[in-house]
């Protein structure tokens, strides 16, 4: 549920607080991710309420709002730099995640889990990754292969996956070892 968050409004020069502005937002991360501070300028007031508006949902900023390198830095306020590292492919349509070491006891993340963390739809994994996901599922109950479980592949530290920008989502946050021991 959209919530006001209340802003000063400084005078670059002086950086004085001269008056607060409200803005309606989603989620606090979207603007944190946008100003670590409740600190901006009228400049950076005008662009939120730009970025909140071209939704047309009446002026709420919500990370679908963002553009993919405002969306990296959603992913550095939630956390996903702990477990992911996160960069955007040069043609700006991907991003392209590598799964860092999460530690000795915690187990690697699988398919379910990636598609958690990230939100993602039901085979947009399985269609960015086939070769990988192909080439380290474990067969199915079929002599053949066949009903494969594409959620328990294992995704090692190391992996490289490639997401499409339109279909990730850092808002969730990442599973931590308690989520990864149970998945």
């Amino acid at each position: 549920m959209p919530e006001n968050v209340t802003l000063n409004i400084v005078n670059p020069d002086t950086k004085q607080t001269y008056k607060k502005a409200t803005v309606l937002v989603d989620d606090k991360a979207v603007l944190k991710s946008l100003f670590p501070t409740n600190n901006i300028t009228e400049d950076d007031l005008v662009k939120i309420q730009e970025i909140a508006r071209q939704s047309g949902d009446l002026g709420v900023l919500e990370s679908s709002d963002l553009n993919p390198s405002q969306k990296l830095a959603l992913a550095t306020v939630n956390e996903y730099n702990e477990y992911y590292d996160i960069k955007l492919s040069k043609d700006g349509k991907y991003y392209e995640i590598k799964v860092k070491e999460a530690g000795v006891f915690t187990k690697d993340v699988t398919g379910y889990g990636i598609k958690r963390d990230f939100g993602l739809r039901e085979n947009v994994l399985l269609d960015n990754n086939l070769d990988y996901m192909v080439d380290n599922a474990e067969p199915g109950s079929t002599p053949d292969g066949r009903n494969t479980d594409y959620d328990k592949v294992k995704f090692p530290a190391g992996t490289v996956i490639k997401l499409p920008v339109g279909e990730v989502n850092f808002e969730a946050g990442p599973s931590g070892f308690w989520r990864r021991l149970f998945q």
